[in-house]
């Protein structure tokens, strides 16, 4: 399928020797909302079930850019028609089975791209995926899952497992859960907290046929959307408002000129915050059409020609339009604290139209350069939107001492080997960055 006039793309393929079917799937556009995709996406697998293509094929793959809400959607529907059902880990380039009903097929399990064999499993501790180094993994538990009244709550920390790993991690949970009458079924559940793509579609699996409805939030519309219903008053793409705020929020965007590590400085933040925040509530977003999500980072350190590929493939147009949707979509988060990062395109040493939409509605800036003039460009741009400063930072390719002090209540720090294919997680400017900003939440 290919309606040009969709607002969600979903393409397939099928190979009959395999028994496969292939879903490629992505927004068209950032433009619109998760209500308005996840209407579209129903309307348009009505139109495939209605067709009756999928009876003769064991195994479901689905790749592509999927909105958690999306993944719901989809494990639900699909479940009833493929035995197998396995989602693409981008940074490790293999497929994870997320539901099977084939004996020979577990939650959890790799397959390879290409053939669809079973990757063997090797020590938990020391993986790599297709093609990839191996590497060693932590023993901590990634995955947090409880019940409170009608609301699931789940935070799936980044960095500390492979995908699967946390798929298995997060499906044994909630399975737990289930055997402990701590989900009990009923008209409606929520999901609230952080999750991947993997462990959506896996709670989706688990809780598709005990709730009539199922409800998932999305910080982008501060509120619950439906995904998953069999009953009652609610359609699939209600939304439901999320009652809550939370006074002196922080939006911080990261500002500096194109190529100085914006992307790697924020991918860093959204695994080492974690280690400062725990399970408190922060977000981070991209504020440009670059193409490159939270996969991005990790799957550069693996495979570093997909990713790029990758990126190629999903990045969009910087649109006058683009800026007014993310600028909306800023204003409406409601967490404690949100961290975007921006183009950085400049005309005339002055930000562009699109930028300055996106930046005026951050309540602080992390400035980031390659010298003073750079960093003092932004500073002035900051300046002028009434931003408060939060840290400058200077950054190197070349290896080299982090160093850092503060002053005036600004992180000043230079940060080296900032470039991707480099362990994040472990650059002492950005722990030291996490920290600074960790303190008032």
């Amino acid at each position: 399928m290919n309606n040009t006039q969709a607002k969600f793309k979903i393409v397939y393929h099928t190979n009959p020797e395999k028994s496969e079917f292939l879903l490629e799937v992505a927004p068209i556009s950032d433009e619109f909302t998760v209500i308005d995709l996840i209407k579209d996406a129903k309307n348009q697998l009505k139109e495939l079930i209605n067709k009756n293509i999928f009876s003769n094929f064991q195994i479901l793959k689905i790749n592509g850019r999927l909105p958690l809400p999306i993944c719901y959607l989809f494990a639900h529907e699909f479940q009833h028609f493929f035995s197998i059902i396995a989602v693409y880990y981008p940074q490790n380039n293999l497929y994870v089975v997320t539901n099977s009903t084939n004996s020979d097929y577990q939650i959890g399990d790799r397959i390879d791209p290409i053939t669809n064999e079973k990757i063997p499993e090797t020590s938990p501790l020391v993986r790599g995926g297709r093609g990839v180094t191996p590497v060693k993994l932590s023993e901590k538990e990634a995955v947090t899952v409880n019940i409170s009244g009608d609301t699931l709550h789940i935070d799936c920390k980044l960095g500390i497992k492979d995908g699967d790993l946390v798929a298995k991690e997060a499906a044994e949970k909630i399975d737990n859960l289930i055997e402990t009458q701590q989900i009990k079924g009923g008209n409606l559940i929520k999901v609230n907290g952080k999750a991947s793509v993997l462990v959506s579609f896996i709670i989706a699996h688990k809780l598709a046929h005990l709730y009539a409805n199922v409800l998932v939030f999305d910080p982008k519309i501060d509120g619950y959307v439906t995904t998953i219903r069999h009953g009652g008053n609610l359609a699939i793409g209600d939304f439901i408002p999320e009652n809550s705020s939370f006074n002196n929020q922080k939006k911080i965007v990261i500002g500096g000129n194109i190529n100085r590590g914006k992307t790697l400085i924020k991918d860093g933040l959204r695994i080492v915050l974690s280690q400062y925040l725990d399970n408190k509530n922060y977000y981070l977003i991209s504020g440009c059409p670059d193409g490159d999500g939270a996969w991005y980072s990790q799957a550069c350190q693996n495979n570093p020609k997909l990713a790029k590929q990758l990126k190629d493939k999903y990045k969009a147009s910087f649109t006058l339009e683009f800026a007014q949707n993310k600028a909306q979509e800023i204003r409406t988060i409601n967490n404690p604290l949100l961290i975007f990062d921006v183009g950085g395109k400049t005309i005339n040493n002055q930000l562009t139209p699109e930028n300055k939409i996106i930046m005026s509605e951050a309540t602080h800036a992390i400035i980031v350069g390659g010298n003073e003039a750079e960093i003092a460009l932004w500073r002035n741009c900051c300046q002028e939107l009434n931003l408060k400063i939060s840290a400058e930072i200077t950054t190197k390719i070349e290896s080299g001492n982090d160093t850092f002090e503060i002053k005036n209540d600004i992180l000043t720090t230079t940060i080296h080997q900032l470039e991707r294919g480099n362990n994040l997680v472990e650059s002492i400017g950005i722990n030291k960055l996490a920290e600074y900003l960790s303190p008032d939440l």
